[in-house]
């Protein structure tokens, strides 16, 4: 018996800490969400005019060298890279030989939840670009190389001109729609790991290793979300601990991240709306699939439009919105990490459904006290918005570089009209329930 139904835990999780475990009501929630974000653009704003906010150096700090040492070593890299090839092979092997049931299988939850949220995310966010040095494809186009007499890469084509992360765009999307539209049965995880092994061994086979950089869309969101990482490196190259806030002032945007962002929170925006009485009323008058491939395509083309127009004259504000897609992210996930997380480690006990128990756990079901739900509600609001107010401030300490306070203010406030409104939009739709 599986320990809980996949597709059950998916629905529940995405309400995993509602609107009757906050300490006060979805309406002062709101008062309070689009208050913090507009208090803290007009203070940023008041000290700007005072010149008194303009962006520094953030030295943070610096941590031991020992530690420094201990995270460069070879060892770490190579167990780093072997843990991240076990989690990928678990996946795709349970996918091929374990059952066809997704709920006896943990090949889905593996894949969709334990790597692309626990690793590529959380910790992403918490370690920084993460897969950029755990990612187990490098070494093998390392050993592809030194065998074509290349190991340097000197004879690779060059990357085309303003390439920018438009491949990892188109990458993500792919995964954007399978998770949300196709299936997430155990076929289509084979599906997606043998053609992101296939197309990202070919790209760095012409391309070179830093193919990776522009068409490994894991890897570009890894390093994305890394960018609000506490861990940094100094000038020195040793680590230190300090706030994202300036990293992300100082950063050039890539040609494609404005897909990528409106690709990820897009694809937020349509699951919210495809869990709607509305929309699931409208699939009963057609074609499942085409309305909601057209739904996605809808939300995203909405996002990217909304972003374009608001940054059509400060492009440079781009990076800013950085934090959002992380908020959203966590708002989205949080719930199916904990739950489905737990089901994929209990699926694991008999991975190919054949009656093993190999960690003890086979018939055990998943546990929603692991958290409790106020903690989790508050602990989801706390990060939203605090993830919205550091948008405010990391488009502000890029506005002032390049601005006089009063074309500071100016080319920041459709920005900040749409991250107001994406602050309250986002609690609203999170807790208030659905239909």
């Amino acid at each position: 018996m599986s320990a809980l139904p996949s597709a059950h835990a998916w629905l529940v999780a995405h309400g995993f800490g509602d609107v009757g475990d906050l300490p006060i009501s979805l309406p002062m929630l709101l008062l309070a969400a689009g208050g913090a974000v507009m208090g803290v653009a007009a203070a940023l704003s008041a000290r700007a005019a005072q010149g008194r906010d303009l962006p520094g150096r953030n030295r943070g700090v610096v941590l031991p060298a020992r530690i420094t040492a201990a995270v460069d070593h070879p060892v770490t890299r190579v167990a780093l890279r072997l843990l991240a090839a076990a989690l990928l092979g678990v996946a795709a092997a349970t996918a091929a030989f374990g059952a066809d049931d997704f709920l006896r299988n943990p090949a889905p939850a593996l894949f969709f939840v334990v790597f692309w949220v626990g690793v590529l995310l959380v910790g992403s966010m918490l370690a920084g670009p993460l897969w950029r040095a755990a990612n187990p494809l490098r070494p093998v186009s390392a050993l592809l190389a030194r065998a074509a007499g290349d190991p340097a890469d000197r004879t690779v084509r060059p990357l085309p001109d303003g390439l920018g992360v438009w491949p990892a765009a188109a990458m993500l999307a792919v995964f954007v729609w399978v998770e949300l539209v196709v299936t997430r049965q155990p076929l289509m995880v084979l599906v997606l790991l043998a053609g992101y092994v296939v197309l990202q061994l070919g790209g760095a086979s012409v391309f070179g290793r830093a193919w990776y950089h522009h068409g490994d869309g894991f890897e570009v969101y890894s390093t994305m979300v890394g960018w609000l990482a506490p861990l940094d490196r100094d000038d020195n190259g040793r680590l230190a601990l300090r706030s994202p806030r300036r990293r992300l002032a100082a950063l050039e945007a890539p040609p494609g991240l404005l897909v990528v962002i409106a690709v990820l929170l897009g694809g937020h925006v349509f699951d919210s709306l495809a869990d709607t009485v509305v929309w699931q009323q409208l699939l009963f008058a057609g074609s499942r699939l085409l309305l909601q491939t057209a739904g996605l395509a809808g939300c995203v083309a909405v996002v990217g439009g909304l972003v374009a127009a608001t940054t059509a004259r400060a492009r440079f504000l781009r990076p800013a919105l950085v934090p959002v897609v992380a908020a959203y992210a966590i708002a989205h996930y949080f719930g199916p990490l904990l739950v489905e997380g737990q089901h994929a480690v209990m699926t694991l006990s008999d991975p190919f459904a054949r009656g093993a128990d190999l960690l003890g756990l086979t018939g055990r079901r998943v546990t929603y006290e692991a958290v409790p739900a106020g903690l989790a509600a508050v602990g989801q609001i706390v990060a939203f918005l605090g993830l919205h107010v550091l948008a405010v401030m990391v488009a502000h300490d890029r506005a002032v570089a390049r601005y006089d306070p009063r074309g500071a203010r100016a080319v920041q406030f459709p920005l900040r009209a749409v991250l107001v409104a994406s602050a309250l939009a986002g609690v609203a739709t999170r807790f208030a329930g659905p239909g």
